[in-house]
């Protein structure tokens, strides 16, 4: 696998408890209300890794920003949400 610099990740929350740090991956936040708005706006796409959620909010807040979603084809209620606005 190549290196890909026109690429930027960015995970917004808490660091791992076990130190954890993914590589190519900038981490900032977490963010609440409008400064997690702002930084969702900033993104192009997002993508979720959730399984079996009922309805995850994380999904509500990247589609009330614009994004286009990346989803997990078990995402549980968040699926009937990104059926439209993403692809599986």
């Amino acid at each position: 696998m190549g290196s890909h610099p026109e690429f930027e990740f960015i995970y917004v929350g808490r660091q791992w408890a076990d130190g954890y740090v993914p590589k190519n991956t900038k981490i900032i936040g977490p963010f609440h209300g409008h400064e997690m708005g702002k930084a969702l706006r900033e993104a192009d796409i997002y993508i979720s890794g959730a399984h079996y959620e009922n309805c995850p909010f994380h999904v509500v807040e990247a589609l009330a920003s614009g994004l286009p979603i990346l989803y997990y084809e078990k995402l549980g209620g968040g699926l009937e949400l990104c059926k439209k606005s993403g692809e599986e």
